[in-house]
């Protein structure tokens, strides 16, 4: 892996979010204060990327953003972290996916009110599939589908670790985790895919399609992971109370 330009590549998605914090959910119809606002970029790879470049990593981010105020900012945020954007291309006349996040103190409970971007997603011809091989690990979300089947399938042939966080079970999903070495889903998408609440589980019929590693995060109850035929357990209650 000598000589590699990045760390990490990620092809997926990028946002920006708008923060801010309540003391407890109101009832309709209802005015409620907010405070702590914070803006800052978002979408599950992007956010990754910049938690890898601030530990010093060199990543790079293949996606897309409107040619908004938001998309300005999103490319701004990106590159204030450190994270490479020259493989992020902007739809011209098109809006960028935004957020707006109310999170309750005390819980952690949240709600996102999000707009769907307008702008086309990252096509498949589109990815630099030079710089995929060019790195040391690529990381996806899955959101753009066709582009991360086919960074994935460069990655393998030049034996480049793939790396997929997985939000919710959508088409193409189980086609992505057959092309993975570690394949990383949430709750919801093990309860899509064995119908019902059974993480370890989840983790079995995942294994089965060929990654080495997979895993269910599991929010406050941490997560469970499978690999070497294997199972590792993490509680994050656990923890808590022996602190």
């Amino acid at each position: 892996m000598e000589g590699k330009r990045w760390d990490v590549i990620g092809v997926g998605q990028c946002a920006l979010d708008y923060l801010g914090r309540i003391d407890a959910y109101p009832p309709p119809d209802v005015k409620c204060e907010f405070r702590d606002l914070t803006i800052q970029g978002g979408g599950p790879t992007a956010t990754a990327l910049v938690a890898l470049a601030r530990w010093g990593l060199r990543t790079a981010l293949c996606g897309v953003v409107g040619g908004d105020a938001f998309g300005e900012e999103i490319l701004a945020s990106l590159r204030r972290e450190g994270v490479d954007t020259r493989h992020v291309l902007v739809r011209k006349g098109k809006t960028s996916q935004f957020a707006f996040i109310v999170a309750e103190a005390g819980t952690g409970r949240r709600t996102i009110f999000w707009q769907r971007p307008t702008g086309e997603a990252l096509r498949s011809f589109e990815v630099p599939l030079d710089e995929v091989r060019a790195a040391r690990a690529l990381l996806t979300d899955g959101l753009f589908m066709d582009a991360a089947l086919r960074a994935a399938e460069a990655a393998r042939r030049a034996s480049v670790p793939v790396v997929v966080d997985a939000g919710s079970l959508r088409d193409g999903m189980l086609d992505l985790a057959r092309k993975s070495d570690h394949f990383i889903t949430s709750e919801t998408f093990a309860r899509s895919l064995v119908g019902g609440s059974d993480p370890e589980g989840a983790c079995r019929k995942l294994a089965e399609l060929g990654p080495k590693v997979v895993g269910v995060t599991l929010g406050p109850r941490g997560s469970v992971f499978h690999a070497d035929g294997l199972f590792f357990a993490s509680s994050l209650l656990q923890m808590d109370s022996q602190i």
